[in-house]
């Protein structure tokens, strides 16, 4: 590995290298796209035209990052696990990181052929890096905001209680 090279998957990038990263969301109520892609055949399309036009990274979400309904480990894994799989087998090259906060969806999808979990809720679900640990996928840790995910749960995590729940 090149010095100060980040490795995700099967790709090398360099420091200086510029990198590009395509969102697909699979939610029908994405503020971006209003659902565009929720469809397996717009979400592949989609991925067609990024990896085209030159994205290396593919971003997929199964759950809006917004207010809305909440939606269930079931669902988000169905909205994302055969997606993953079907981009993986068209894209062997290509990194594939899938946004999520549940160490459940993240097994899931890492089986399925993620390189990359994305999780912009702060920890959540600590249990969420082991995976990442036990797959040697990377792992995006961001926070949204305040309040936590799911129907009802309010409150947040500092960067404190991240840095504790991952050692």
């Amino acid at each position: 590995m090149r010095s100060g090279a980040l490795r995700l998957g099967r790709r090398e990038f360099g420091p200086h290298e510029p990198v590009i990263m395509a969102i697909v969301n699979r939610t029908p109520d994405s503020f971006y796209d209003q659902g565009a892609t929720f469809q397996d055949e717009p979400a592949l399309a989609r991925v067609e035209q990024a990896v085209a036009e030159g994205a290396a990274i593919i971003d997929i979400g199964g759950v809006k990052a917004g207010p809305g309904e909440e939606v269930s480990a079931e669902e988000e894994a169905r909205r994302t696990v055969g997606f993953v799989a079907e981009v993986r087998r068209r894209h062997p090259d290509v990194v594939i990181s899938v946004d999520t906060w549940r160490h459940d969806v993240g097994e899931a999808v890492c089986e399925a052929g993620a390189d990359v979990l994305n999780d912009a809720w702060g920890g959540v679900d600590p249990k969420l890096a082991e995976v990442a640990a036990r797959y040697g996928a990377g792992l995006v840790c961001t926070h949204a905001g305040a309040r936590s995910r799911g129907r009802g749960r309010t409150g947040s995590r500092t960067t404190t209680s991240w840095r504790t729940s991952c050692g």
